[in-house]
């Protein structure tokens, strides 16, 4: 095993002194062998006989072991050592070599990036790693097969039931092994019929390349809302600093970017992903072998597909004799059949027959029987009915209470369901553990803990389809539903639009919220909870910016609520009112007007003109006048609404600082600068007591009174005031929030007024990529934004890039908020200086001309 004579070593150790006790293990495992080995003890200096050990070591010795680091070929001596000895390669005729052994996350580059390395890195056992520096010294490196460093997700636990299906997981091993070294993206769609086992099938893909992988990532994907959040979780899990930022897809596409810098690819699992176009735009562009599982079929161009079908008949006869503990082949393959190998109905099945001691054929018996009752037009195949059916019963019998408890979960997402969704006030604690027994022990529901510890369940959707249709067949749905939704009802948070610590709650609840509404417009409700529930998720979604989705819950809750309270009730009118206020976000100021004016009525019919609920009406319905330009009818609304607050709770009530803050905008929009600023200082003051100075709502009264001081010239306390709220508003809203768009554009149009055009661009570019992704492009605060921003393009001399903002930012005010809107004016003349600015005169004359202004008017005279 040694060398000739002719070198006094076999190896030299060549490291840097991070890896100290590496070098000390690689020198004992190979004079154990027999070699003879030199080892770098410390790391270079400057000069001195050091240098010259060096080289003397470097000729004695027949090959270079380099223990890879970070810092290895950074370093300038020991780039000198592997520099020189690899010039002696060509003379030596292939008697000396180079072994590299990586003994962190760092990869040969450059001349030694095409030398076959061994890696050390995730290799625990002494075994193997002796194994490894062996190979590596024979120049074989040992690729070792370590434990894989699996960060989690809401990977389910192995399967320890799982039998066959190796063709499919061949396949998908095949596709994701691809290039050996690859790090570009792969990715693989499991489908199939619900039921089939795709998601145990990709446990067990998992469980064969997971020691491949840099890590395993598994996320419930049934929504893209899911989807973000289990890269979300991912992000924070990388860095737990994101944990501090509320918005979800920005820390979600902040982990999307690490994994596209990951040296080994990270194996993402998205199990049950309901639709192909969920995950467009959530998968990174390298770094990652994607699995997925779907029921749909139509991943092509996306993912390589494969389908799952039903199980093998060999395979399923195995399965069931296995899972019941039973030998009887004839038995189980007539069980089977029966069965429609569907694997969810045999494992059941299987479990079933195991824990009640029955035959096979007793058991197909008792299906036959449910089977023939089941309806034709079932949406799943009436053997899993069949199956489901009987597990049921069987734990129904067992204890009566699991029928509530089941038919509970029955209407919510199947995954994750907290506890408190099944109450005391519908189970008893006591009775609800025996219900709970009763389920596991058949294997319907499953606990499944949320992230913070909270005691949840997740079930199939199968199971769930089951026991609505047996609640159906007993005329219980309804019942059963209703119920499900007061709880939720109950649960979810009231005035989670302005109260941001309910945010965590509602997020968790959010995928029931969804799935319940889906089957209260199915069922068609009755319960007065249901109008309350929808108004509750609106309120949540209008506040974390969610448009679209915060419109449908609130006509929701109209609509059930005009069949619950009466249309003219008093619960319609907070739901038009709430209604309206998103329609004004949308800029649909039309829409928003007479719901508003019809909510103001209800309210005044009901209760009268001094009750306070009147007066938070008033200054909606002002607000909104505020916004559509009629300053004049505004004011008045809410002077009265002021006065009429004052009279029955006081000037020093909360209330009375919305109305006072909404006044001063008013006033300061017609003139009234002193008046304004008084007011607007006094309704700090308010919220500083009750809500505390860092609360989003202070934080935007502050924005409002900085923009006031910089309209008067005080522009040192406007700046301070300014970047105290983007600062503190970006902690707790987050930095896509919509209110931090709008500040940031204030902070930027007061520099921009300075000159300071470096520190504003960024702050226009960050708002307007904000509100093109919350409200879209074509919304007049994202076109705001666009004209304010070509204001800061022309001054600097980009004039085509400001033609482009501003004529987009004109369309989008024209055609919403009308041609005398002074927003519409103002982008008209920012749209007309871009033309003249590129020397079309003519056209920039014309667009002055159609919109009323005179000709030659600059963008800044009219800023």
């Amino acid at each position: 095993m040694s060398s000739p004579t002719e070198f006094l070593y076999d190896f030299f150790v060549s490291r840097r002194g991070s890896v100290g006790s590496a070098a000390a293990e690689v020198a004992a495992v190979l004079e154990r062998e027999g070699y003879r080995v030199k080892v770098q003890d410390y790391d270079f200096g400057r000069g001195g006989d050091y240098v010259g050990d060096i080289h003397d070591a470097l000729v004695a010795a027949r090959h270079l072991f380099v223990l890879h680091t970070t810092d290895y070929d950074e370093n300038y001596w020991t780039r000198k050592e592997f520099t020189n000895f690899l010039a002696t390669l060509p003379e030596s005729q292939g008697m000396r070599r180079i072994c590299i052994l990586r003994c962190d996350e760092s990869m040969p580059r450059g001349i030694l990036a095409n030398v076959v390395f061994g890696d050390l890195v995730g290799v625990a056992n002494a075994e193997e790693r002796r194994k490894v520096i062996l190979a590596t010294a024979a120049g074989q490196p040992l690729q070792a097969r370590s434990e894989p460093r699996i960060f989690g997700g809401s990977m389910p636990g192995k399967n320890a039931n799982f039998t066959g299906r190796g063709r499919v997981l061949a396949q998908v091993e095949n596709l994701m092994r691809g290039e050996p070294g690859s790090t570009s993206l792969v990715v693989v769609a499991i489908c199939g019929l619900a039921g089939t086992g795709k998601t145990s099938v990709a446990r067990a893909c998992v469980d064969a390349l997971a020691p491949e992988h840099s890590g395993v990532w598994w996320v419930n994907g049934q929504s893209r809302q899911d989807i973000v959040g289990g890269l979300a979780a991912l992000g924070t899990r990388i860095d737990p600093r994101l944990v501090q930022e509320s918005e979800v897809e920005k820390v979600a596409r902040m982990a999307l970017a690490r994994i596209e810098r990951l040296e080994r690819p990270l194996l993402l699992a998205l199990d049950n992903v309901d639709s192909p176009g969920d995950v467009d735009g959530l998968l990174p562009a390298r770094g990652a072998h994607v699995l997925i599982t779907s029921r749909r079929s139509d991943w092509h161009g996306r993912a390589h597909e494969l389908t799952l079908d039903l199980m093998d008949e060999e395979e399923a006869v195995a399965f069931l004799q296995m899972r019941a503990g039973r030998k009887d082949e004839a038995g189980a393959r007539r069980l089977a059949r029966a069965l429609g190998l569907l694997p969810l109905a045999l494992d059941h099945a299987g479990a079933y027959v195991r824990h009640a001691m029955m035959s096979f054929d007793a058991y197909a018996k008792g299906l036959d029987k449910r089977l023939s009752k089941a309806p034709r037009d079932a949406p799943y195949p009436v053997s899993v009915a069949g199956t489901f059916s009987l597990a049921i019963e069987n734990a129904v019998a067992e204890c009566a209470a699991a029928e509530i408890a089941l038919g509970q979960f029955a209407f919510y997402a199947p995954e994750r369901i907290p506890l408190e969704l099944l109450p005391e006030s519908v189970l008893p604690e006591d009775e609800r553990g025996d219900a709970l027994l009763a389920l596991t022990g058949v294997s319907l529901v499953r606990s499944d803990p949320l992230d913070d510890d909270v005691p949840g369940v997740s079930l199939h959707r199968l199971v769930q389809s089951a026991m609505r249709l047996r609640l159906a067949e007993r005329d219980r749905a309804g019942a059963a539903l209703n119920r499900a939704i007061a709880t939720l009802a109950e649960a979810f948070p009231d005035r989670a639009y302005e109260d941001t610590t309910t945010w965590p709650r509602c997020d968790r609840l959010l995928a029931h919220a969804m799935a319940i509404r889906e089957h209260a417009s199915a069922l068609d409700a009755n319960t007065p909870a249901a109008p309350i529930l929808f108004d509750r998720i609106g309120q949540y979604l209008h506040g974390r910016a969610m448009f679209s989705l915060a419109e449908a819950m609130y006509r929701n809750a109209i609509a059930s609520g005009e069949r619950q309270f009466g249309a003219d009730s008093l619960e319609i009118a907070r739901f038009k009112n709430n209604l309206a206020n998103v329609l004004s976000a949308l800029g649909r100021g039309g829409e928003a007007e007479p719901l508003l004016r019809e909510a103001l009525r209800l309210q005044e019919e009901k209760l009268g003109r001094s009750d306070p609920g009147r007066a938070r009406m008033m200054t909606s319905l002002a607000w909104l006048l505020q916004e559509m330009g009629k300053s004049a009818e505004a004011e008045q609304l809410l002077r009265e609404a002021i006065e009429s607050c004052e009279a029955t709770l006081g000037r020093g009530h909360p209330d009375m600082a919305v109305r006072i803050n909404n006044l001063a905008l008013v006033l300061q929009r017609s003139g009234h600068a002193e008046e304004a600023e008084a007011l607007l200082r006094e309704a700090i003051q308010a919220g500083e007591r009750s809500l505390g100075r860092d609360h989003p709502v202070v934080l935007a009264r502050l924005n409002n009174l900085a923009s006031l001081l910089r309209d008067k010239g005080q522009t040192s306390e406007a700046e301070a005031l300014f970047r105290e709220a983007l600062e503190a508003g970006t902690r707790s809203l987050g930095p896509t929030h919509t209110d931090i768009a709008a500040w940031s554009n204030n902070l930027a149009n007061l520099l921009r007024d300075q000159g300071r055009y470096e520190d504003a661009e960024p702050l226009y570019r960050e708002a307007l990529a904000t509100c093109e992704l919350r409200y879209g492009a074509r919304h007049p605060i994202t076109g705001r934004i666009q004209r304010n921003f070509a204001v800061l393009q022309l001054a600097t001399g980009h004039a085509e890039e400001a033609r482009h903002n501003a004529e987009h930012a004109l369309s989008v005010h024209a055609d919403i908020l009308g041609r005398e809107h002074p927003w519409t004016r103002e982008s008209a003349v920012s749209y007309a200086a871009s033309l003249a600015a590129l020397g079309r005169r003519d056209e920039a004359d014309g667009v002055r001309s159609s919109h009323g202004l005179p000709l030659g008017t600059s963008a800044k005279q009219e800023d």
